[in-house]
């Protein structure tokens, strides 16, 4: 999540949508006051500090722990990140990726006067995407299917591999209703994106950063996830992602 003073808008940050590139690009752009949630890591592999209050906050949250690590560029990054969340805790379990609810509530007076995006995704392409970055690197691992029924079943066998917040409907919608102001495309992101940071008057230099990327195999085809889809994986998605797949005409 991004809250910035200096361009007046509020970045809600959806799972798997390419939020964290989104953070890594706007962040040479944002003031010494303005607030970012997660990808702190990025940032900084990608040469860009966080704000200054963001720093002080991760910091204090750590209660000095993170000067043991002054003598590692990669472990002040990861230290940060992480003690930048503990500091958001009030937010929920993965502030990053906060309840548009949770946000109003905090940010009243931003959420009425500050411009409002996320990103949204083919659910069918989120799930396989999610599956790829929850097990990568994993020698013992479960299949797609068994990720899905995990999935739909809230439990697993293997349930180290299944993320904490599995559904973005709520990052963006109060009672059922979106509530942002623009709800960009990851299909689209590149031009959407560009739309909004005109909007925003902010001049980028450069396009997209790529973060968290290359963990899939390499298929450019648009519909590269079908071929792990079974017909109870597809009933399963289609039941646990209706309203997403309804409010943007999303099909597999």
């Amino acid at each position: 999540m991004i809250v910035s003073y200096k361009h007046k808008f509020m970045f809600l940050h959806c799972r798997k949508t390419g939020g964290t590139s989104i953070k890594v690009t706007l962040c040479p752009y944002l003031g010494s006051g303005d607030i970012i949630i997660g990808g702190i890591s990025d940032c900084i592999k990608h040469g860009n500090w966080p704000p200054a209050t963001m720093i002080y906050k991760g910091i204090k949250s750590s209660r000095g722990s993170i000067f043991l690590n002054l003598l590692s560029r990669e472990k002040i990054a990861k230290s940060l990140n992480s003690n930048i969340k503990k500091y958001y805790k009030f937010l929920g379990i993965q502030p990053e990726h906060a309840d548009a609810s949770i946000v109003k509530r905090f940010f009243l007076s931003e959420w009425d006067d500050f411009y409002k995006f996320c990103v949204v995704r083919n659910p069918f392409e989120k799930v396989a995407s999610e599956y790829f970055w929850k097990t990568r690197n994993k020698k013992q691992a479960p299949s797609f299917s068994e990720f899905v029924e995990g999935l739909f079943q809230s439990k697993s066998t293997h349930e180290e591999f299944l993320p904490r917040k599995p559904f973005n409907w709520t990052i963006y919608t109060i009672d059922d209703k979106v509530v942002v102001n623009k709800v960009l495309r990851y299909e689209n992101l590149i031009s959407d994106f560009a739309e909004v940071a005109k909007y925003l008057n902010i001049p980028l230099e450069k396009q997209i950063a790529s973060a968290k990327s290359g963990y899939r195999p390499k298929n450019k085809q648009p519909k590269w996830y079908r071929t792990l889809y079974t017909k109870d994986d597809i009933f399963m998605v289609e039941s646990l992602y209706k309203n997403e797949l309804d409010c943007f005409n999303y099909r597999f």
